[in-house]
């Protein structure tokens, strides 16, 4: 932690500390994913590689969407899009390499 006196959030961390977790940030960090996904042409872009449909037209995407269940699990979905036919895609950013990550994959 930071010894200087410093102001707000940051105030927490040492720059040293602040450029180890920026360095360590990749596409698949949360946060970052979380901000990449928003824009509505990337996701839609990512989708129409993936299940090769050209003419997908994403009209909606949410990220970090919660659906609360009180009899049940929730969940929360890293990117929830919606098509303008009203089918739903998640997609969910895995950044730790296992073997199974194909076998969990459902298109």
């Amino acid at each position: 932690m930071a010894d200087t006196p410093r102001k707000g959030f940051y105030s927490r961390f040492s720059k040293e500390e602040l450029r180890k977790a920026y360095d360590q940030m990749s596409i698949f960090s949360d946060v970052i994913a979380s901000v990449f996904f928003r824009d509505k042409a990337t996701t839609q872009h990512i989708i129409r590689a993936v299940i090769e449909k050209d003419d997908l037209d994403v009209v909606k995407v949410k990220t970090q969407n919660s659906i609360e269940n009180a009899f049940g699990h929730s969940v929360r979905f890293d990117v929830l899009a919606t098509d303008s036919e009203g089918n739903f895609y998640n997609i969910e950013i895995q950044n730790a390499a296992n073997d199974n990550l194909l076998a969990r994959a459902d298109f």
